[in-house]
Protein backbone atom coordinates (compact mmCIF):
# COMPACT_ATOMS: atom_id res chain seq x y z
CA UNK A 1 0.00 0.00 0.00
CA UNK A 2 1.69 3.09 -0.91
CA UNK A 3 0.87 6.97 -0.99
CA UNK A 4 -1.73 6.41 1.90
CA UNK A 5 -3.56 9.85 1.86
CA UNK A 6 -5.91 9.49 4.52
CA UNK A 7 -7.85 7.32 6.70
CA UNK A 8 -10.72 6.96 3.79
CA UNK A 9 -8.06 5.85 1.71
CA UNK A 10 -6.90 3.18 4.12
CA UNK A 11 -10.67 1.86 4.11
CA UNK A 12 -10.60 1.51 0.44
CA UNK A 13 -7.49 0.06 -0.54
CA UNK A 14 -6.75 -2.20 2.55
CA UNK A 15 -6.80 -6.01 1.68
CA UNK A 16 -8.04 -8.09 5.11
CA UNK A 17 -6.58 -11.31 6.45
CA UNK A 18 -9.30 -13.72 6.92
CA UNK A 19 -8.92 -12.86 10.83
CA UNK A 20 -9.91 -9.27 10.17
CA UNK A 21 -12.76 -10.14 7.95
CA UNK A 22 -14.40 -12.04 10.79
CA UNK A 23 -13.53 -9.09 12.86
CA UNK A 24 -15.61 -7.68 10.60
CA UNK A 25 -18.41 -9.60 10.23
CA UNK A 26 -18.98 -9.38 14.19
CA UNK A 27 -19.33 -5.81 14.01
CA UNK A 28 -21.67 -5.39 10.89
CA UNK A 29 -25.00 -4.73 12.77
CA UNK A 30 -23.67 -2.12 14.47
CA UNK A 31 -21.86 -0.32 11.91
CA UNK A 32 -22.84 -1.34 8.48
CA UNK A 33 -21.37 1.75 6.58
CA UNK A 34 -17.73 1.40 7.99
CA UNK A 35 -14.48 -1.34 7.23
CA UNK A 36 -12.23 -2.23 9.40
CA UNK A 37 -9.14 -0.14 8.76
CA UNK A 38 -5.37 -1.94 8.82
CA UNK A 39 -2.96 0.51 10.45
CA UNK A 40 0.51 0.63 9.39
CA UNK A 41 3.47 -0.72 11.34
CA UNK A 42 4.39 2.11 14.50
CA UNK A 43 7.02 4.10 13.62
CA UNK A 44 9.32 5.71 16.27
CA UNK A 45 11.62 8.06 14.25
CA UNK A 46 10.85 11.72 14.94
CA UNK A 47 7.76 12.92 13.53
CA UNK A 48 6.88 15.70 11.05
CA UNK A 49 4.33 18.42 12.72
CA UNK A 50 0.82 18.13 11.34
CA UNK A 51 -0.09 21.64 9.88
CA UNK A 52 -3.73 20.38 9.36
CA UNK A 53 -7.52 20.52 11.32
CA UNK A 54 -8.36 17.77 9.14
CA UNK A 55 -7.96 14.06 9.48
CA UNK A 56 -4.73 12.65 11.21
CA UNK A 57 -2.53 10.57 8.51
CA UNK A 58 -2.95 6.77 9.77
CA UNK A 59 0.54 6.64 10.17
CA UNK A 60 0.14 9.21 13.28
CA UNK A 61 -2.41 7.58 14.87
CA UNK A 62 -0.89 4.27 14.63
CA UNK A 63 2.00 5.39 16.45
CA UNK A 64 -0.06 7.32 19.36
CA UNK A 65 -2.17 4.02 19.73
CA UNK A 66 0.94 1.89 19.93
CA UNK A 67 2.39 4.66 22.45
CA UNK A 68 -0.48 4.20 24.54
CA UNK A 69 0.13 -0.03 24.21
CA UNK A 70 3.23 0.34 25.19
CA UNK A 71 2.35 2.02 28.78
CA UNK A 72 5.74 3.20 29.51
CA UNK A 73 4.73 5.42 32.32
CA UNK A 74 2.61 1.95 33.68
CA UNK A 75 4.06 0.79 36.86
CA UNK A 76 5.98 -2.68 35.97
CA UNK A 77 3.42 -4.68 37.28
CA UNK A 78 0.58 -3.49 35.64
CA UNK A 79 2.06 -3.41 31.89
CA UNK A 80 0.88 -6.27 30.89
CA UNK A 81 -2.80 -5.07 31.62
CA UNK A 82 -4.22 -3.52 28.48
CA UNK A 83 -7.55 -1.25 28.34
CA UNK A 84 -9.99 -1.43 25.55
CA UNK A 85 -9.08 1.70 23.51
CA UNK A 86 -12.20 3.15 21.71
CA UNK A 87 -10.96 5.09 18.81
CA UNK A 88 -13.64 8.22 17.80
CA UNK A 89 -13.32 9.52 14.57
CA UNK A 90 -15.06 11.98 12.68
CA UNK A 91 -17.22 9.32 10.73
CA UNK A 92 -17.47 6.73 13.51
CA UNK A 93 -16.26 4.38 16.09
CA UNK A 94 -14.07 2.02 16.31
CA UNK A 95 -12.34 -0.55 19.04
CA UNK A 96 -8.70 -1.26 18.33
CA UNK A 97 -7.05 -4.43 18.03
CA UNK A 98 -3.76 -3.82 19.68
CA UNK A 99 -2.68 -7.39 18.24
CA UNK A 100 -3.22 -7.03 14.87
CA UNK A 101 -3.26 -3.20 15.02
CA UNK A 102 -6.84 -2.88 13.27
CA UNK A 103 -9.51 -0.33 14.07
CA UNK A 104 -13.06 -2.66 14.26
CA UNK A 105 -15.78 -0.87 13.52
CA UNK A 106 -18.34 -0.28 16.84
CA UNK A 107 -21.01 3.04 15.52
CA UNK A 108 -21.21 4.30 12.25
CA UNK A 109 -21.67 8.13 12.09
CA UNK A 110 -20.46 11.38 14.29
CA UNK A 111 -20.59 10.44 17.80
CA UNK A 112 -17.45 12.68 18.90
CA UNK A 113 -20.46 15.10 21.54
CA UNK A 114 -20.67 11.58 22.94
CA UNK A 115 -17.55 11.86 24.62
CA UNK A 116 -17.79 15.27 25.72
CA UNK A 117 -19.61 18.51 25.21
CA UNK A 118 -16.77 21.07 24.95
CA UNK A 119 -17.00 22.73 21.66
CA UNK A 120 -13.15 21.48 20.23
CA UNK A 121 -14.12 18.00 20.88
CA UNK A 122 -16.83 18.30 18.74
CA UNK A 123 -14.06 18.85 15.43
CA UNK A 124 -11.57 17.40 17.04
CA UNK A 125 -9.55 14.89 14.59
CA UNK A 126 -9.38 11.78 17.25
CA UNK A 127 -10.58 11.47 20.97
CA UNK A 128 -9.67 8.04 22.46
CA UNK A 129 -11.71 6.93 24.98
CA UNK A 130 -10.10 4.30 28.02
CA UNK A 131 -12.56 1.60 28.89
CA UNK A 132 -11.42 -0.69 31.96
CA UNK A 133 -12.90 -4.10 32.54
CA UNK A 134 -14.12 -5.01 36.29
CA UNK A 135 -15.47 -8.03 36.10
CA UNK A 136 -15.73 -9.86 39.23
CA UNK A 137 -14.48 -6.70 41.07
CA UNK A 138 -16.99 -3.71 40.47
CA UNK A 139 -17.23 -2.67 43.82
CA UNK A 140 -13.41 -2.63 44.97
CA UNK A 141 -12.06 0.97 45.38
CA UNK A 142 -8.66 -0.22 44.99
CA UNK A 143 -9.27 -1.92 41.67
CA UNK A 144 -11.08 1.94 40.77
CA UNK A 145 -8.25 3.41 41.49
CA UNK A 146 -5.82 1.31 40.18
CA UNK A 147 -8.08 1.23 36.82
CA UNK A 148 -7.80 5.46 36.63
CA UNK A 149 -3.63 5.31 37.29
CA UNK A 150 -3.20 2.98 34.46
CA UNK A 151 -5.65 5.07 32.16
CA UNK A 152 -3.84 8.24 32.85
CA UNK A 153 -0.02 5.89 32.17
CA UNK A 154 -1.28 5.26 28.93
CA UNK A 155 -3.14 8.83 28.09
CA UNK A 156 0.27 10.16 29.40
CA UNK A 157 2.25 8.22 27.00
CA UNK A 158 0.12 9.36 23.84
CA UNK A 159 0.44 12.80 25.09
CA UNK A 160 4.23 12.03 24.75
CA UNK A 161 3.88 10.93 21.33
CA UNK A 162 1.63 13.62 20.02
CA UNK A 163 4.44 15.92 20.78
CA UNK A 164 6.46 14.88 18.10
CA UNK A 165 4.42 15.71 15.58
CA UNK A 166 3.32 19.56 17.12
CA UNK A 167 -0.59 17.94 18.02
CA UNK A 168 -2.44 19.36 21.26
CA UNK A 169 -3.78 17.18 23.88
CA UNK A 170 -6.42 17.33 26.35
CA UNK A 171 -6.80 14.63 29.04
CA UNK A 172 -10.40 14.61 30.20
CA UNK A 173 -12.36 12.43 33.44
CA UNK A 174 -15.63 14.62 32.01
CA UNK A 175 -17.81 13.00 29.38
CA UNK A 176 -20.94 11.83 29.77
CA UNK A 177 -20.36 7.79 30.08
CA UNK A 178 -23.95 6.49 30.34
CA UNK A 179 -24.28 8.16 26.41
CA UNK A 180 -20.99 6.61 25.79
CA UNK A 181 -21.63 3.19 27.11
CA UNK A 182 -24.89 2.93 25.71
CA UNK A 183 -23.57 4.32 22.11
CA UNK A 184 -20.70 1.25 21.82
CA UNK A 185 -22.87 -1.11 24.18
CA UNK A 186 -20.55 -1.62 26.33
CA UNK A 187 -20.77 -4.44 28.35
CA UNK A 188 -21.63 -3.74 31.95
CA UNK A 189 -18.97 -4.86 33.97
CA UNK A 190 -16.58 -2.56 32.04
CA UNK A 191 -16.68 1.25 32.41
CA UNK A 192 -15.16 4.34 30.86
CA UNK A 193 -11.91 6.07 32.42
CA UNK A 194 -10.73 8.91 30.59
CA UNK A 195 -11.20 11.04 26.93
CA UNK A 196 -8.64 11.94 25.43
CA UNK A 197 -8.76 14.62 22.27
CA UNK A 198 -5.80 14.99 20.04
CA UNK A 199 -5.50 17.26 17.28
CA UNK A 200 -3.67 20.18 16.25
CA UNK A 201 -4.00 23.50 17.75
CA UNK A 202 -7.27 22.24 19.23
CA UNK A 203 -7.56 25.23 21.91
CA UNK A 204 -7.08 28.32 19.60
CA UNK A 205 -10.46 28.99 18.19
CA UNK A 206 -11.62 27.12 21.51
CA UNK A 207 -14.48 28.94 23.40
CA UNK A 208 -13.36 27.04 26.53
CA UNK A 209 -11.56 28.74 28.78
CA UNK A 210 -8.04 28.22 28.85
CA UNK A 211 -5.77 27.31 32.21
CA UNK A 212 -3.47 30.09 32.59
CA UNK A 213 0.14 29.03 32.07
CA UNK A 214 1.44 28.53 34.91
CA UNK A 215 -1.14 25.57 35.31
CA UNK A 216 -0.30 23.75 32.42
CA UNK A 217 1.36 20.27 32.99
CA UNK A 218 1.07 16.78 32.54
CA UNK A 219 -2.08 15.02 33.46
CA UNK A 220 -1.66 13.24 36.82
CA UNK A 221 -3.62 10.35 38.48
CA UNK A 222 -6.04 10.94 41.13
CA UNK A 223 -4.57 9.80 44.39
CA UNK A 224 -6.25 6.36 45.25
CA UNK A 225 -6.85 8.25 49.01
CA UNK A 226 -9.35 10.66 46.53
CA UNK A 227 -11.56 7.69 45.21
CA UNK A 228 -14.04 7.82 47.62
CA UNK A 229 -17.71 5.49 47.27
CA UNK A 230 -19.85 8.21 49.20
CA UNK A 231 -18.37 11.05 47.02
CA UNK A 232 -21.20 13.40 45.80
CA UNK A 233 -21.38 14.19 41.88
CA UNK A 234 -19.42 16.22 40.43
CA UNK A 235 -20.00 19.71 41.38
CA UNK A 236 -21.22 21.90 37.88
CA UNK A 237 -22.08 25.52 39.68
CA UNK A 238 -19.69 27.99 41.32
CA UNK A 239 -21.62 28.40 44.46
CA UNK A 240 -20.34 24.71 45.34
CA UNK A 241 -16.47 26.07 45.92
CA UNK A 242 -17.38 29.04 47.25
CA UNK A 243 -16.91 28.01 50.74
CA UNK A 244 -13.65 26.24 50.34
CA UNK A 245 -10.62 27.21 53.18
CA UNK A 246 -7.24 26.58 52.84
CA UNK A 247 -7.54 24.81 56.20
CA UNK A 248 -9.23 22.24 54.13
CA UNK A 249 -7.62 19.21 52.34
CA UNK A 250 -7.86 17.29 49.07
CA UNK A 251 -10.13 14.74 50.75
CA UNK A 252 -12.89 17.83 51.91
CA UNK A 253 -12.69 18.93 48.43
CA UNK A 254 -13.76 15.92 47.13
CA UNK A 255 -15.97 15.35 49.83
CA UNK A 256 -17.75 18.75 48.90
CA UNK A 257 -17.39 19.30 45.45
CA UNK A 258 -16.98 15.27 44.21
CA UNK A 259 -14.05 14.18 41.93
CA UNK A 260 -12.68 16.18 39.65
CA UNK A 261 -12.71 16.06 35.81
CA UNK A 262 -9.45 16.63 34.90
CA UNK A 263 -5.66 16.40 37.32
CA UNK A 264 -2.66 18.10 36.46
CA UNK A 265 0.25 19.54 37.71
CA UNK A 266 4.06 18.71 38.51
CA UNK A 267 5.01 18.55 41.92
CA UNK A 268 1.71 19.97 43.27
CA UNK A 269 -1.52 19.04 41.87
CA UNK A 270 -4.08 20.80 40.30
CA UNK A 271 -8.09 19.70 40.35
CA UNK A 272 -9.86 20.95 37.63
CA UNK A 273 -13.55 20.80 37.61
CA UNK A 274 -15.98 21.72 34.18
CA UNK A 275 -18.92 24.11 34.79
CA UNK A 276 -22.43 24.20 33.26
CA UNK A 277 -21.68 27.35 32.16
CA UNK A 278 -18.49 26.48 30.41
CA UNK A 279 -15.96 27.86 32.77
CA UNK A 280 -13.55 26.11 34.71
CA UNK A 281 -12.66 26.08 38.46
CA UNK A 282 -8.82 24.79 39.25
CA UNK A 283 -7.96 24.23 42.62
CA UNK A 284 -4.32 23.83 43.67
CA UNK A 285 -3.05 21.91 45.94
CA UNK A 286 0.13 20.68 47.71
CA UNK A 287 1.49 17.95 50.14
CA UNK A 288 2.30 19.08 54.02
CA UNK A 289 2.17 15.49 55.27
CA UNK A 290 2.03 12.06 53.65
CA UNK A 291 -0.94 11.43 51.76
CA UNK A 292 -2.53 15.18 53.13
CA UNK A 293 -3.10 17.70 50.59
CA UNK A 294 -3.84 21.37 51.88
CA UNK A 295 -5.57 23.65 49.39
CA UNK A 296 -3.76 26.56 48.24
CA UNK A 297 -5.67 28.29 45.74
CA UNK A 298 -9.46 27.97 44.44
CA UNK A 299 -9.11 29.62 40.75
CA UNK A 300 -12.48 30.79 38.73
CA UNK A 301 -11.69 30.96 35.14
CA UNK A 302 -13.69 31.98 32.26
CA UNK A 303 -12.91 33.39 28.76
CA UNK A 304 -12.89 37.15 30.25
CA UNK A 305 -9.94 36.45 32.97
CA UNK A 306 -9.91 34.78 36.65
CA UNK A 307 -10.99 35.39 39.77
CA UNK A 308 -10.07 33.79 43.72
CA UNK A 309 -12.69 31.90 45.39
CA UNK A 310 -10.46 30.66 48.41
CA UNK A 311 -10.93 31.77 51.62
CA UNK A 312 -8.32 32.14 54.43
Amino acid sequence: MADLQGLRTVKRIARLSAGSALLAFAFQSFAEGLQPIQLPHPDTAPGKPIMTRGELPPQVLSDLLAAAHRGQSLLPEDRDEQADIYVVLPEGIYRWDAKANILGPVLEGDHRVSTGNLDYVRWAPLTLVYVADFRGNEGTVANLARAFHNSTARARDVFNASDRFGLEVVVRAWMDRDAFASAVRLPSEQRTMLAETVGYRLLDRSATPRLPGYMMAWPQTIPDELILPDAPKTARRIDAFRGLTRKMTSVDLVRRCGLPDELQGSGSHIYIYHMDDGSIVAVGAYYVATSVEALGYVNHITTSGVSRLLRK
